[in-house]
């Protein structure tokens, strides 16, 4: 048996959810992700890996897309049901760690917004999600609910 297929799922964790960027930032501070610039800013070391990965791009193939995508060396077919199962294993794991959620969203109309869930493990990559991504305003959330894409960002 694997480590990753070992994990204690009686553990719960609860995540720490929708930080302020100025507390994700002080949090990535101490545990050391990264420094204060002389200016204010988060610097971190992103370490070797940090460009696209074009030869591992999975797309699930499923009845409602399969005609719209151009499937071959770049979008490579994924099986719904291997995908369903590594998405339970991610979400065992996350649930015995200690990670970071926020509700985002994409797009500034709330006719067209989609909601967004991102868990990272840590702080900075947290920052970065939510200057990527919109905070909406206080109540927003509940008009473009339920979560139409999570993002899972994590050491599994």
């Amino acid at each position: 048996m694997t480590a990753a297929a070992s994990i204690q799922t009686d553990l719960k964790v609860t995540p720490l959810t929708d930080l302020p960027n100025a507390e994700l930032i002080e949090r990535a501070v101490k545990r050391g992700e990264g420094v204060l610039d002389k200016n204010g800013a988060l610097v971190v070391e992103t370490g070797k890996r940090t460009g696209r990965s074009p030869n591992d791009r999975f797309i699930v193939k499923e009845s409602t897309t399969e005609n719209d995508i151009d499937w071959g060396k770049v979008n490579k077919p994924f099986d719904a049901d291997k995908f369903d199962a590594l998405w339970d294993r991610v979400e065992a794991y996350l649930s015995t760690q200690e990670h970071f959620l926020s509700h985002l969203q994409v797009g500034s109309d709330p006719e067209h917004a989609l909601s967004l869930e991102v868990r990272t493990q840590t702080a900075w990559q947290h920052v970065f999600a939510r200057n990527l991504f919109i905070i909406p305003e206080q109540g927003l959330m509940l008009a473009i609910t339920p979560v139409d894409f999570q993002y899972h960002d994590t050491y599994f």
